[in-house]
């Protein structure tokens, strides 16, 4: 069950409290909820111009000037039919008999038993809404109710609503009205399930007082009492601040008197006693009277914190509060913690023989108290997975039955409400879950035995997860034959390297099981040659895979001029060279022809240049798919052929120049002649 109480609490609203000491615990009335329980400890309401060193710091007009206030938060599990009474003990202010019990005054008595200066009281109760009015009833003074239990209310969820109903009280003029209060059933079940009614304080006042206690009883007899907060996990301060308010140190205390604070995990810290008509400063020390609230720092701590309040006579009002949250007379032993329990697969699913699987086991309290034993239980199956670590470790390792144990995974002061704790569980996959049902081998987590810091054993708790195992088969090369190479010349040859192999894969079924192949067409090309890539997606499981995607980035040497694809949605560009192709649903055994065909540019140099590429497939059910890496190799052109000329045969006839025409006499026939030699060696 969740208060919305602790949600205000948790957004930090500043409400504050008011207590007032008490004998003792004693038992609580069955199937009711009585607010302070039986005993001398009685809530007390002074009226606005009762005088401020009486204690009421809220209802005092010099104070906080506003009614007090109880907030009965009902659950939405609480049955909407079931009736909620109301009863109120002793409503009015009456004292005719002389008891302190009801104070009474008039404009010169500061204490008397004059019933014509007793003033009246008011008890509203509002629904959940804040504004309907449940019940509104002022109490006259009356001995018909004197020490009496009233029935002020009955109503039901059905009416008015599940959520926090308010009851404000006030009393008029200068008098204390000292009452009590009892809901029924709080429990309508009798089991600590999350549907009990509690009861937490915002803005109210107690006394010490004995019921029909004689007019001589002594003033001075000092009383031990505790009170209790709860600080939940939301809280986002790093410190709490502790008040009290009129403590009258060391007047109407003992010598010995004392306030400590005790944390859910046991530390304890001195707080200040306040004087009379003030509140506690630690700069000021016991005693001190500070005008303005002071208080006192403790650390954070979430869970159930303790006031002990020790030595303190009766008949004095003592305020307490811990600033921004609820308080309590005793703590509720019917709130009760509630584990949550999930488990996660954190690897991929199918995972191939050999591969990792891991979950986290989470578990969180989303009660209203601390669960302080948590114990955790997970079993898988060694045929299909093989335990290899965790965190933390677990105490107990059976792996012939697969069989983790944790005997109790709650911190030193409690699992506290909103609080998680996770344990990473790590394995490896050791065979195919193809037989198995679904095709997946199952991991079990239990929470059994549990335990909150009220005793309850909670329920059990179970949470699952699976994985898909497969064995991933060895690839079986098919040589693909490459046409023999034609020298360019016959004095050096150069040969084309045969193609690389395309393996062929022949995988074991898992549910869903999409994968991506890639070739590439030549392995060797030149600048200016056509590079084919072709890309295969094929779903090898039994389930369609959903939102396939395949992306291929292109080398910046290639230029893409065409991209074709037996189906879906084709996209690319000869910027960021980036190809996609959005196939959608991938059925069982469906396959996916992706061609993409490229040139290789003039910025494949120098050659030679390795081109490698690989394509990716991604898919909802599963992470991203990637293909065998495709080389492909840029390599030089070859040298154009340089022709040599044959020698010529040995004893051949010289070769006869052609016959010269000559038109010039003399010398200038000699230097000719020598010219036309020249050119014919050259």
């Amino acid at each position: 069950m969740r208060h919305s109480t602790f949600r205000r609490a948790a957004a930090g609203l500043a409400v504050v409290l008011i207590l007032i000491l008490a004998l003792g615990r004693y038992p609580r009335i069955s199937n009711a909820v009585e607010v302070p329980q039986p005993g001398p400890l009685q809530i007390q309401t002074s009226g606005p111009n009762t005088p401020l060193n009486v204690g009421d710091w809220y209802s005092n007009v010099t104070g906080d000037s506003t009614y007090h206030l109880l907030i009965i938060p009902v659950p939405d599990t609480y049955p909407a039919t079931q009736d909620i009474t109301i009863q109120l003990f002793d409503p009015e202010c009456y004292n005719a008999a002389g008891q302190i019990y009801d104070e009474v005054r008039d404009d010169t008595n500061n204490d008397t038993t004059d019933m014509a200066y007793a003033d009246t009281t008011r008890f509203l109760l509002l629904a959940p809404d804040g504004v309907t009015v449940v019940q509104d009833i002022t109490y006259p003074s009356a001995a018909a109710t004197d020490q009496q239990w009233v029935i002020f209310a009955t109503f039901n969820t059905a009416t008015y609503g599940a959520g926090e109903y308010e009851l404000r009280i006030t009393t008029a003029d200068n008098d204390d009205n000292t009452w009590r209060i009892d809901i029924t059933p709080d429990d309508p079940d009798g089991i600590p399930n999350g549907n009990e009614i509690g009861t937490p304080f915002m803005r109210i006042t107690y006394q010490f007082d004995p019921p029909l206690s004689p007019p001589d009883i002594p003033e001075f007899i000092s009383y031990d009492h505790t009170f209790w907060f709860y600080v939940p996990i939301t809280w986002t301060q790093p410190t709490l601040t502790l008040h009290n308010f009129d403590f009258d140190y060391p007047g109407l205390m003992a010598a010995d008197a004392s306030l400590t604070y005790v944390s859910p995990s046991g530390t304890t810290y001195s707080g200040t006693l306040s004087g009379n008509q003030g509140w506690n400063d630690p700069a000021l020390g016991n005693g001190g009277t500070s005008p303005v609230r002071a208080g006192d720092s403790v650390p954070t701590e979430f869970g159930w914190w303790q006031i002990q309040l020790h030595d303190c006579y009766n008949n004095n009002q003592i305020l307490v509060e811990a600033e921004g949250l609820p308080m309590y007379t005793d703590r509720p032993d019917y709130l009760a913690a509630d584990v949550g329990l999930t488990k996660v697969r954190t690897t991929p699913s199918p995972v191939p023989v050999g591969g990792t699987v891991s979950f986290d086991v989470t578990m969180t309290n989303n009660g209203l108290t601390a669960i302080t034993t948590l114990p955790l239980e997970d079993t898988y199956d060694p045929t299909y997975l093989d335990f290899q670590s965790a965190l933390p470790a677990p105490d107990f390792v059976d792996e012939a039955t697969g069989t983790l144990r944790w005997d109790n995974l709650a911190p030193p002061s409690g699992l506290v409400p909103g609080q998680s704790v996770t344990v990473t569980l790590n394995f490896t996959a050791l065979a195919s879950t193809a037989g198995l049902p679904g095709g997946v081998t199952v991991n079990t987590a239990t929470v059994s035995g549990a335990v909150d810091d009220n005793d309850h054993q909670l329920p059990d708790q179970t949470a699952s997860d699976n994985v898909a195992i497969y064995e991933e088969a060895t690839p079986t090369s098919t040589p693909t034959s490459a046409p023999t190479s034609t020298p360019i010349s016959t004095s050096t040859p150069t040969s084309t390297p045969t193609a690389s192999p395309t393996p062929t894969v022949t995988p074991t079924w898992a549910p869903i099981d999409p994968r991506i192949t890639k070739s590439g067409d030549p392995s060797q090309a030149h600048i200016g040659d056509q590079v084919t890539f072709t890309l295969t997606a094929h779903n090898y499981g039994n389930t369609p895979a959903t939102g396939v995607r395949v992306t291929d980035q292109i080398e910046s040497y290639l230029d893409i001029t065409r991209v074709t694809a037996s189906k879906g949605t084709v996209s690319w560009d000869n910027v960021s060279r980036l190809v996609t192709v959005d196939i959608g649903t991938l059925a069982p055994n469906e396959e996916v022809t992706i061609t993409i065909e490229t040139v290789v540019n003039e910025t494949a140099t120098p050659a030679p240049l390795l081109i490698e590429n690989q394509a990716h497939l991604t898919f909802n059910e599963g992470e991203q798919r990637d293909s065998e890496i495709v080389t492909v190799e840029i390599i030089e052109e070859s040298p154009a052929e340089t022709a040599t000329p044959s020698p010529e045969p040995s004893g051949a006839p010289p070769e006869i120049p052609e016959p010269l025409t000559l038109l010039l006499l003399g010398s200038g026939l000699a230097s000719l002649a020598g010219y036309a030699a020249l050119r014919r060696r050259t």
